[in-house]
């Protein structure tokens, strides 16, 4: 509460944010009050100013690639020849080859008619097909005793701050690396983004994903979102049911690569009683069983708490270096 003069009076306020995405800055009600305060006015409307905070970004390195490559641009290396990759063979020249390609020494050595003529092929250059996908339905905090509760003020970091940072920094690497990235908010009327590349698409990301708060009405997705054929797909979730994993399997088992991003903090129990921490118990336990069932159906799982996100995707990237360069052959 606060008392301003009728001419020249001004509030100032600063708030420290707690959380990113959606938030309500401020709200303000007024009241005019006469002097010697024998009269006051009824309350003026409630003023509210709402703000979606940009997330955290996290830097990653690299990210692993889908099983299947596409389009004639990215950084990746790609199973058909182009410009830009590694050397592909030698082959006699073709209808459609360009003349600054023909190697004079395989030329000399393996011609056997006049006017034969070899040409050095590379591979070509593709790029990634990526796809992020955010479960809304829960946003719990660290404090397990804020959850169901709605208490922003002492959840601490809470889930979807988790998965709004770690949807920011995989597209900001995807894009920067030449990828195209889509999103799906797994919300019944959830936003959409489409498929695209550079950097007005990753700006229009960022604005989405800061956009992105929970559900509301708890309520789960029931259509699939539409993903492009041998995508990579990072569904970020709690996983405490088995709607996102049951997707995540669903996509899995469509030919997709697949990472299932555990947004979920740390929790910290102390202010639970003796009660409360046995079904805490319980429920994580149940979740670790849905983790584990998800990773023996071909699911990678990455943990986002903590500062080895990174070193984890790399050890993704090596894990499936082998598999996409035999299904690219």
């Amino acid at each position: 509460m606060a008392d301003v003069a009728p001419v020249g009076g001004a509030l100032r306020s600063r708030a420290r944010l707690r959380h990113s995405g959606p938030v309500e800055l401020l709200v303000v009600t007024a009241r005019a009050v006469a002097l010697d305060g024998a009269w006051i006015s009824s309350a003026a409307p409630t003023a509210r100013l709402r703000w979606n905070a940009v997330p955290a970004l996290r830097r990653l390195r690299e990210l692993p690639v889908a099983p299947r490559l596409t389009g004639l641009h990215g950084a990746h290396e790609g199973a058909r020849p182009g410009q830009g990759g590694d050397f592909r063979d030698i082959h006699p020249f073709a209808p459609g080859d360009e003349l600054r390609r023909v190697d004079w020494r395989a030329t000399a050595r393996l011609a056997r008619t006049p006017g034969e003529l070899y040409v050095r092929r590379v591979n070509t250059l593709s790029d990634s097909s990526v796809v992020i996908a955010v479960d809304t339905a829960d946003d719990l905090g660290e404090v397990v005793a804020t959850w169901g509760t709605g208490d922003l003020e002492h959840s601490g970091t809470t889930s979807l701050d988790l998965a709004r940072e770690a949807a920011l920094s995989i597209a900001t690497a995807a894009i920067e690396t030449g990828d195209r990235v889509a999103f799906h908010e797994l919300a019944p009327g959830g936003r959409s983004l489409r498929s695209g590349a550079g950097a007005r698409h990753l700006a229009r990301l960022r604005d989405v994903i800061s956009a992105t708060g929970p559900s509301g009405d708890g309520s789960r997705f029931r259509r699939t979102p539409p993903v492009p054929q041998g995508s990579i797909v990072f569904v970020l979730s709690t996983f405490f049911d088995g709607a996102a994993a049951e997707l995540a399997t669903r996509w899995r088992a469509s030919g997709h690569a697949v990472v299932a991003v555990d947004v979920l903090p740390d929790p910290d129990d102390a202010r639970l009683s003796v009660e409360q921490r046995l079904a805490t118990r319980t429920l994580l336990a149940e979740r670790s069983d849905i983790l584990v069932d998800l990773r023996r159906t071909g699911v990678d799982v990455l943990a986002w708490r903590g500062g080895d996100a990174d070193s984890t995707l790399r050890m993704l990237l090596r894990g499936r270096h082998a598999h996409s360069t035999a299904v690219r052959r």
